[in-house]
């Protein structure tokens, strides 16, 4: 065998390598990018209440949570069976009257949730449902997941809190009633002061809309917790890949521009991903307006991801030209010499 024969093979072996760890680079972007995207927006409290502090703020989640709100308050508090009790007459008439009170109802506490006010609230709310429920996942404490109703819940008390008050202003509620401080969060101690005041048993999911159900602990609970763990273990493996990729290339600076495109069609693919995985774990056949809820969380929260991911293409597509132009150098001074 002839010493340029024996010269080629270890040539071909670094440059198969190389491309091998541009791959693993490559496909390691999808998780140095979504895992820290997903832990510091979706697995913490202040990124979770960003995000429903986004999705509060679109007009059809407005009106659909003061829907929803308003229509379990009518349900829980039998609204129609009053008015049917003040307004003796067909039964139409009541059903005629109760539509127009919720409606008027809905229609007030849809504006008052536009307010800066409530939205400061609902998203403190939101906050600490988020952490309790982040703590509770962690501790794979499973019999707290199915007491809370919901692996995870968007808390919707601030608004329950408002609709109460419009019903008592509505004559449905005894105006010498005082109402409980809600504020808290709905305890055992204020849905008992709540039952007290209303007169009757308040469910305990009144003031929830289920996002992720209880029984999809068994898989939500092991990957938060994968992804707690490979956080810091994606950057470092994208780092490493990307380390021996470079050094094991002839080329240095095409495979550099190689792994800036290859990260920026990852980073392309992290959308799709993102947006899949979160499809995947909300919950499958919600009511219809906590549908346009679970699609404006996720729209909002991918719409996050895109503006991570905008910075990082740009910069890997500076990164790419600059090594596209080194690469043309010195292939011409190669040629030229």
């Amino acid at each position: 065998m002839s010493s340029g024969q024996v010269s080629e093979q270890p040539r071909s072996a670094r440059s198969f390598l190389a491309a091998v760890f541009w791959l693993l680079a490559s496909v390691s972007v999808l998780g140095a990018t979504l895992a820290p995207w997903a832990h510091q927006s979706l697995l913490t409290s202040g990124g979770w209440g960003n995000i429903v502090g986004g999705v509060i703020e679109q007009p059809e989640v407005q009106d659909a949570v003061a829907t929803v709100g308003v229509e379990r308050l009518s349900q829980a508090l039998d609204v129609k069976d009053k008015v049917a009790q003040a307004l003796p007459g067909p039964a139409f008439v009541a059903d005629a009257l109760t539509g127009a009170v919720e409606r008027r109802i809905t229609d007030a506490v849809a504006g008052f949730i536009g307010s800066e006010g409530f939205r400061d609230a609902f998203v403190t709310a939101n906050e600490k449902a988020h952490d309790v429920a982040m703590r509770i996942i962690r501790d794979d404490d499973n019999e707290a997941i199915t007491a809370q109703g919901g692996l995870v819940t968007l808390n919707l008390l601030p608004l329950i809190e408002v609709g109460l008050q419009r019903l008592q202003d509505a004559g449905i509620i005894d105006a010498s009633r005082q109402l409980p401080d809600l504020s808290g969060g709905l305890s055992a101690d204020a849905a008992a002061a709540l039952s007290k005041v209303l007169g009757r048993d308040i469910p305990t999911d009144i003031g929830t809309i289920v996002l992720v159900e209880s029984d999809r602990a068994g898989t939500i609970g092991p990957a938060i917790r994968w992804f707690d763990l490979i956080t810091g273990l994606s950057l470092l493996l994208w780092a490493l890949f990307t380390a021996l990729a470079v050094w094991l290339s002839g080329r240095r600076a095409r495979m550099i521009a190689w792994l800036s495109a290859g990260a920026i069609v990852a980073l392309i693919a992290a959308r799709f991903l993102a947006q899949a995985l979160l499809e995947a774990a909300m919950r499958k056949h919600p009511e219809l307006e906590a549908k346009v809820v679970i699609s404006a969380i996720i729209e909002v929260a991918v719409d996050s991801l895109m503006g991570f991911t905008l910075a990082l293409m740009f910069i890997a597509l500076v990164v790419g030209a600059v090594a596209i132009y080194l690469d043309w150098h010195e292939s011409r001074t190669t040629s030229e010499a």
